[in-house]
């Protein structure tokens, strides 16, 4: 049997761990970065709020500038990689992580209170957490704290499998398009959704069980045993 191949297209930042986890998985991978993330800057208005939230690590550039003024602010947070970041720049994680948003909200909302200000630093695109917070009557500063700029190129490499860590990077690959019917992985629920917009261009859709490494390299490996 020849060898499976893997294509990532991110995530940024942490790539090596996930390049080295399919190596390890005895995956021949390819990578092709489809996204380009921009940094932003953004001011803090007083008082601090009661929540700071956090749904992808790379919001963390960001709030390096702001750690003093956040230290004493507990923080909600998907990802594992995003707490890690917070607890080193001296930030308090008081829910989660989690691996989903829906998951983060089941488990926050007994803490919350209708009035009290969240802090939601994040990308142009988000997901449903806002409208909910909203709707329970919790007041939402959602400052840019990064930018995705689709990377233009050529055709994506043919192989059995892609990678795909955010919606935005879904919509670039597919915008540069790719040759044969690939798995598409998804690396959380709202890339999975993203993906199963236009599944005809996937042999089939999988989701890793969590936005980790480690999972990633778990799910390598039943792949090999599994074959394509």
């Amino acid at each position: 049997m020849s060898q499976l191949r893997i294509l990532l297209t991110g995530p940024t930042g942490s790539l090596g761990e996930w390049e080295s986890a399919a190596r390890e998985a005895g995956l021949a991978v390819e990578i092709e970065m489809v996204l380009r993330l921009l940094p932003k800057e953004f001011e803090l208005d007083d008082p601090a709020p009661d929540w700071l939230l956090i749904t992808s690590a790379h919001a963390m550039p960001a709030l390096g500038r702001h750690r003093e003024d956040l230290a004493e602010v507990p923080a909600a947070v998907v990802g594992e990689v995003s707490a890690r970041h917070l607890r080193t720049l001296g930030l308090r994680v008081e829910v989660g992580p989690f691996p989903s948003g829906r998951e983060l909200m089941g488990a926050w909302r007994a803490q919350l209170r209708p009035g009290q200000t969240v802090l939601w630093p994040g990308g142009s695109v988000r997901g449903e957490i806002g409208a909910e917070l909203r709707e329970f009557g919790v007041h939402v500063i959602e400052p840019l704290a990064y930018s995705n700029q689709p990377v233009p190129g050529p055709e994506l490499p043919e192989v059995d499998a892609i990678l795909f860590t955010a919606p935005s990077g879904v919509r670039a690959a597919r915008a540069r398009g790719w040759s044969g019917r690939p798995i598409g992985l998804a690396m959380g629920p709202s890339t999975e959704e993203c993906l199963a917009e236009q599944p005809g261009d996937l042999c089939r859709i999988e989701r890793l069980e969590e936005p980790t490494a480690e999972a990633f390299g778990r799910w390598c490996r039943s792949w090999v045993r599994r074959g394509r």
